[in-house]
């Protein structure tokens, strides 16, 4: 008789207990109001997605990497020392193409602050279809955000629009904020080339769609996965997301989704959580 009694009073104690756990949950979820995580999230697209912009716009007019004698292009940060080794005329691949940014912040035409270094190894042309591209970061700093990881890239040749696509792995992803927050971030996307492809020499009309899956924790240290629900567009004549909308769903949260507008070149993004609309500036 004992004995059961003491099973059934620590049953009932479990019971109790797991409906207040989802008790409180729910109450969590129906008042929640946190938008830390999705600003964690557009700073930390924002900073990965530069690794593929720097490697982007000194690719499309570096002759090692691209095609012979292409032009000099503006666009190109004049902040960086541009090395290929091996260099032209030797023609054997791989090729790792340093990018050294210094050790002081130096200001690029777009207005950020960048310093330290970016290496990136390609299998082949940068063009070519299969040409696998791997870039990693050596004390890399976007605006005095530190930035660690590798970023896999494989150019999969022509889809069925007739665009050059690229598959874009990120691996061991991690932001240190100025203030020492951290956000970790691994990404399996894809980067399909819907404009400017014709014109390799020409930047800033070059646009992109990102479709994908990404995991990763906030700065508060609450994990999250989410996915690109409508495509991310992104130019080179532009640093922000342009539109595009992610849906995000951080840890013991409700469900939020983050839009970022419908093309327009800004800072500006809106969070929905439970039907509810908050504004965030992205970096």
């Amino acid at each position: 008789m004992i004995k059961n009694l003491f099973f059934k009073t620590v049953f009932l104690t479990s019971l109790v207990a797991c409906f207040y756990f989802i008790s409180c949950n729910k109450s969590v979820r129906d008042n929640d109001n946190e938008t830390q995580s999705s600003q964690d999230f557009t700073t930390a697209e924002f900073m990965f997605g530069d690794l593929f912009t720097q490697m982007d716009v000194v690719s499309s007019v570096q002759a090692d990497v691209n095609r012979p004698n292409p032009p000099a292009n503006t666009v190109a940060s004049s902040c960086a020392t541009v090395t290929v080794n091996p260099a032209l005329p030797n023609p054997t691949y791989p090729k790792t193409m340093t990018l050294n940014f210094g050790t002081t912040d130096c200001i690029g035409p777009d207005g950020v602050k960048r310093r330290g270094i970016l290496t990136i190894v390609f299998s082949g042309k940068y063009r070519t279809a299969g040409t696998v591209i791997t870039i990693s970061t050596n004390n890399y700093h976007i605006n005095d955000y530190s930035v660690q990881g590798t970023e896999t890239l494989t150019n999969m040749g022509l889809n069925s629009n007739n665009n050059p696509y690229y598959t874009e792995n990120i691996s061991n992803g991690i932001i240190t904020t100025p203030t020492g927050g951290i956000i970790d971030w691994q990404a399996q996307c894809t980067r399909e080339w819907t404009a400017g492809s014709a014109t390799p020499i020409v930047i800033t009309d070059d646009v992109y769609l990102i479709r994908g899956n990404i995991t990763g924790s906030s700065t508060t240290g609450n994990t999250f996965s989410a996915s690109i629900l409508n495509p991310l567009q992104l130019t080179n004549g532009c640093r922000y997301v342009e539109s595009g909308i992610v849906q995000m769903t951080p840890l013991h949260l409700s469900t939020r989704n983050i839009d970022y507008g419908s093309g327009a070149c800004d800072n500006l993004a809106t969070v929905t959580i439970n039907g509810v609309n908050y504004n965030i500036t992205l970096n």
